[in-house]
């Protein structure tokens, strides 16, 4: 049996890409038009592309994976292309995939971004079954109360 949701068919579902591609759907669009929420719009939504980026360049070391982290998040590496230039050649030319500094710290941090990201489709589940139902209320109220530790 084949699972449809709207235009979404899960092998769409399943080939989709986070960023566009021409080959396959974006997550993006999928997100929004399964959930009815814009992805791009979560509190976590930054630290979670830079997880999905730091995941394929992990993978698959320098490429395309590679250069977008480097545009997006140059703070991974110790020198930024705002410090300086050498012979003219951009300082981003000289990030190396193997000189990122990728501390515990970033790394809890990226945890509690994946963290937030659920504990947000939780609270916009349960607010979008019943308004104003005080038990409901409570709940979401509990649920937004844990957010403050995860940012």
């Amino acid at each position: 049996m084949q699972l449809s949701h709207g235009g979404s068919t899960q092998s769409n579902i399943e080939r989709a890409n986070w960023d566009t591609s021409p080959r396959c759907p974006s997550l993006h669009q999928l997100f929004g038009e399964i959930r009815g929420l814009q992805i791009e719009t979560f509190q976590s939504y930054k630290r979670l592309d830079m997880l999905q980026l730091l995941g394929n360049v992990c993978r698959h070391g320098e490429g395309a994976s590679a250069e977008k982290l480097r545009a997006k998040y140059p703070e991974l590496w110790t020198k930024t292309v705002d410090e300086s230039e050498q012979f003219w050649i951009p300082v981003r030319s000289f990030m190396p995939v193997d000189s990122m500094q990728i501390n515990v710290d970033l790394l809890r941090d990226l945890v509690n971004a994946v963290v937030l990201f659920w504990l947000d489709m939780r609270i916009a589940c349960t607010e979008a079954l019943v308004t104003n139902y005080p038990p409901m209320m409570k709940e979401v109220a509990k649920l937004q109360a844990l957010r403050s530790a995860l940012l």
